[in-house]
């Protein structure tokens, strides 16, 4: 496994949390 790999899942999984709470907070089913 390449660290890269790693960082870019890190990064992914960070939009994808930072956009779930986004979307889930401004449809209101957070």
């Amino acid at each position: 496994m390449n660290p890269a790999k790693t960082i870019d899942y890190a990064k992914l999984f960070d939009l994808s949390d930072r956009v779930a709470l986004v979307v889930g907070g401004g449809s209101g089913i957070g």
